[in-house]
């Protein structure tokens, strides 16, 4: 199996983790910083979305193959995707309610928590990935 994809995943998570540090260092009030923030926000969503795509249409599916060629248990593998499906969700629903400059400076305390529970969650998942599933790979 290429090891292409898992470098294409972790540059990719590399690049989300530099976004939500972004993200974080401009969770301040004030509409300047929801200026900036939108732009940084609207990066993060692409890179996500295209990460989960990736995960979704070719990583999983062969780690999954792999896993029943080898007769190992998949039921905890599925419940991963189904928890990165969820978390994903999760995290396109932040970005959607935050999309414009009036929503974040209008809920700039809204903003700051959801933004540092929508980081806590990711940051989980990609060590999850990187020092877990990645290494079925």
């Amino acid at each position: 199996m290429p090891q292409d994809l898992i470098t294409t995943l972790i540059a990719q998570h590399n690049e989300l983790r530099a976004h939500m540090q972004h993200l974080d260092a401009l969770a301040l009030p004030g509409k300047e910083a929801a200026s900036e923030t939108i732009s940084v926000l609207t990066a993060f969503k692409r890179t996500l979305m295209a990460h989960m795509h990736l995960e979704n249409k070719q990583f999983y599916p062969i780690v999954l193959k792999k896993f029943k060629q080898k007769e190992t248990e998949t039921k905890n593998l599925l419940r991963f995707m189904e928890e990165m499906e969820n978390i994903g969700k999760t995290v396109l629903l932040f970005c959607d309610r935050y999309k414009t400059v009036e929503a974040v400076a209008a809920d700039g305390a809204g903003y700051r928590r959801d933004l540092k529970a929508m980081i806590g969650v990711l940051m989980i998942r990609i060590s999850s990935e990187e020092d877990g599933i990645f290494l079925y790979w």
